[in-house]
C-alpha cells in the first residue's frame, strides 16, 4: 500500500514524536484545566514542518494500567476532533501571518479525561488553546 503524500500548508494537525520536541515545551507558557495542563512553543522562522500544528499527548503511567492510559489519550484526540470541529484550532490564520511557522501544542493529561463529556472537554481544550495562543502573542489557529 502506498503511502500518502504529507500535507503542504500545513492544512492538518501534526504529531509530536521527538525527545528534542517535548523538551522544547518546558520553555513555553503553560494553562490548566480539567483536562490537566496545556504547553506551548512557537515554531522558529527556519523550522521546516509540512504542520502548522504539532499537538503531543503525555499521559504518565502514574494514571492507571495501560488501557486506561490509552483510553486516555483517545478521549484526549476525540476532544481535539471535536474542537476542531466546532471552529477551534483555525490554521488557515497561519498562512496570513508574516513569518508565522506554527506551534507545537503538548497535553499533560489528567485523570479527569476518563470521565469528562466529550463536548466539554473540546471546550475546554478550544478555550486552553486559546488562552495559551495569547500567551505566545499570536492569534488563535
Amino acid at each position: 500500500m502506498a503511502r500518502a503524500a504529507k500535507p503542504q500548508g500545513g492544512e492538518l494537525l501534526g504529531r509530536l514524536t521527538r525527545s528534542a520536541d517535548f523538551q522544547a515545551l518546558r520553555r513555553g507558557p503553560k494553562i490548566e484545566g480539567q483536562f490537566g495542563r496545556m504547553r506551548a512553543v512557537a515554531r522558529a522562522r527556519g523550522a521546516t514542518s509540512p504542520y502548522a500544528l504539532r499537538i503531543g499527548l503525555i499521559v504518565p503511567g502514574k494514571l492507571g494500567n495501560s488501557p486506561q492510559r490509552n483510553r486516555i489519550k483517545r478521549r484526549l484526540r476525540e476532544g481535539v476532533r471535536r474542537a476542531r470541529a466546532s471552529g477551534g484550532f483555525r490554521l488557515e490564520r497561519l498562512s496570513r501571518m508574516e513569518g508565522a511557522t506554527g506551534a507545537d501544542i503538548g497535553i499533560f493529561a489528567s485523570r479527569a479525561v476518563l470521565t469528562m463529556n466529550f463536548d466539554m472537554l473540546a471546550r475546554e481544550l478550544e478555550g486552553a488553546l486559546e488562552a495559551l495562543m495569547h500567551k505566545l502573542d499570536r492569534p488563535p489557529i
